[in-house]
């Protein structure tokens, strides 16, 4: 079998699992991490001198996508609560 046709077949064979076509009408339900980089650069100052340190932090993402066309779709994206 030549390189290039075994090259070809095991290139689709790992690209199968992430084309997925999606229609008017799903529901589609994801989870995974959800990552916060705070940027602490403000120059906001108060009457009270106050020294705020905000951190990064990743917790739980959940969402859910309704498709309102073959290519459009509207996400909710909710977390656990992030400390900062």
């Amino acid at each position: 079998m030549k390189k290039s046709t075994l090259a070809i077949i095991l290139g689709g064979a790992l690209l199968t699992g992430t084309a997925m076509a999606h229609q008017a009408g799903d529901v589609i339900f994801r989870a995974g991490a959800v990552h916060v980089k705070a940027n602490s650069s403000s120059d906001t100052k108060t009457a009270v001198d106050i020294d705020l340190k905000v951190k990064n932090n990743t917790q739980l993402g959940l969402t859910a996508t309704y498709m309102l066309a073959d290519n459009v779709g509207i996400e909710l994206l909710g977390a656990t609560p992030f400390s900062h």
